[in-house]
């Protein structure tokens, strides 16, 4: 059980041109890392939006994952990756179809991202309403992935596929301590 839960930073998109999000100098003082926020995109394509998620700006074809997708109160898809992908791509961010589309929350647990031994794994959840595009709306996606590296994780980069974070998309980074 996590015993202390340290703020370590904060990744706010301040302008219309933010494509990434990025956490730098995360310090090895921590047992687990937790990410939480939520983005908007001001992208008007009528798919689904993505965040890509990277470590220590590593894009060679080390990520893994599996995740499911509900939309509209059914599954959409289950899907493991059959093989190994530049980054973790999630469904995890509202689009600007209309001004009533709202921001998606998100949370990510990284848990053991400074132990050489082992590769990286996390989980993650995302949630958004969209009402005007049926492949969004009301969308959760839940998953797990994994790093295929053993380095310890100094940096997250958080990016759209689609389009730009919205000013305000904002994701704050906390540090877990275990005892």
């Amino acid at each position: 059980m996590a015993e202390a839960t340290t703020y370590i930073g904060n990744a706010t998109a301040s302008g219309a041109t933010t494509q990434t999000l990025t956490f730098t100098g995360i310090p090895s003082t921590y047992d687990d890392l937790l990410i939480m926020g939520q983005g908007h995109n001001n992208s008007s394509a009528g798919a689904m939006l993505y965040l890509d998620v990277n470590f220590n700006n590593d894009t060679s074809g080390n990520y893994w994952r599996s995740h499911i997708v509900t939309t509209g109160g059914s599954l959409w898809g289950s899907y493991i990756d059959s093989g190994l992908s530049a980054q973790i791509r999630i469904a995890a961010i509202g689009g600007t179809q209309n001004s009533d589309d709202t921001p998606a929350g998100f949370y990510m647990y990284i848990p053991r991202y400074k132990q050489a031994m082992y590769n990286t794994m996390w989980f993650w959840n995302a949630a958004m309403t969209n009402a005007t595009n049926w492949s969004q709306a009301v969308t959760s996606n839940v998953g797990s992935a994994f790093w295929g590296n053993s380095a310890a994780i100094s940096e997250i980069d958080l990016k759209t596929l689609f389009g730009y974070f919205t000013a305000g998309s904002s994701y704050d980074l906390y540090g877990i301590s275990n005892s």
